[in-house]
């Protein structure tokens, strides 16, 4: 942030108090896509709201059950604000920290499975298809097969491979992505 944006929160401060101060500082970070300090902006109002010291020293810190609550949905709502935010913005893996902190894996989740992308391969059909003898999956089937086994596959990659040549002359074959969890 510049100074005049130190400038425009000492004015709100002035004018509209506290409340007023954090509402600018939040529209400034959204405006600037800034998400992780929306976030901390959202619970350092909340933490002021309710009388809370702004900087959290330890977070065992004894609050009544009430505070406790009211902070704890703050901090929920605000992941899930954050988290949105991110998915909003195609950006799954910065979105994944906010959901998994409260226990909503479904947003992600969910983003996953639309996920549909392709993979930018260049222009070259013969070096897409040595990549692709060298790494993922089919390397090392390739990598154990004589040599005659191996110029048959790579045949068939290259006939794979001009099906996703595009009318810039790209080579982009769709990607997935999987979604791998545990429970205990």
């Amino acid at each position: 942030m510049t100074d005049n944006a130190f400038d425009l929160i000492d004015q709100a401060l002035r004018s509209g108090g506290p409340e007023a101060g954090f509402d600018l500082l939040a529209q400034r970070v959204l405006r600037e896509k800034n998400y992780p300090l929306l976030f901390e902006v959202r619970l350092l109002k909340k933490r002021h709201e309710l009388g809370l010291p702004l900087i959290q020293v330890d977070d065992s810190a004894a609050m009544p059950p009430d505070t406790r609550r009211e902070y704890d949905k703050a901090f929920i709502d605000a992941a899930r604000e954050v988290g949105g935010l991110f998915l909003a913005d195609g950006n799954i893996q910065r979105a994944w920290p906010y959901f998994r902190a409260i226990g909503e894996t479904a947003p992600v989740a969910a983003a996953i499975e639309k996920f549909d992308a392709t993979m930018d391969m260049g222009e070259d059909l013969d070096a897409a298809a040595a990549l692709m003898m060298r790494v993922g999956p089919l390397s090392r089937a390739a990598s154990e097969a004589d040599e005659a086994t191996r110029a048959k596959i790579f045949a068939v990659v290259l006939e794979v491979l001009g099906n996703f040549v595009t009318g810039s002359g790209k080579i982009a074959p769709p990607v997935a992505c999987w979604l791998v969890a545990a429970k205990a």
